[in-house]
């Protein structure tokens, strides 16, 4: 899906070992694949990112990443969007999409 690589790109994911190895269905957790806590909070925030919601709670996204994740993470961030749902009444019309809320 064209929109999920370009999730998984935006949140660093396409060049770690763990995601070439096992593809985007990594298991992670106690019964997944053992990975740093810098991938878990990238995986985490592109699997918030799939669903697309007008607000995204997060616990310090950032505190397991170097300096540079750490700009990676905060642009993305920033660049959040959501697309409302299509209105039955007007299907035929697109929504706009607007500027997610971010609270961590």
């Amino acid at each position: 899906d064209h929109t999920l690589m370009e999730i998984c790109t935006k949140a660093c994911l396409m060049d770690e070992p763990a995601i070439v190895k096992h593809g985007l269905g990594l298991p992670v957790g106690a019964k997944g694949t053992k990975v740093s806590l810098s991938l878990r909070q990238r995986i985490s925030m592109a699997r918030t990112m799939v669903r697309n919601t007008p607000i995204y709670i997060m616990d310090d996204p950032s505190s397991a990443q170097d300096s540079f994740m750490i700009s990676q993470v905060s642009n993305v961030l920033k660049g959040l969007e959501y697309t409302p749902p299509v209105d039955p009444s007007f299907p035929d019309e697109i929504p706009a999409k607007v500027p997610a809320t971010v609270v961590s």
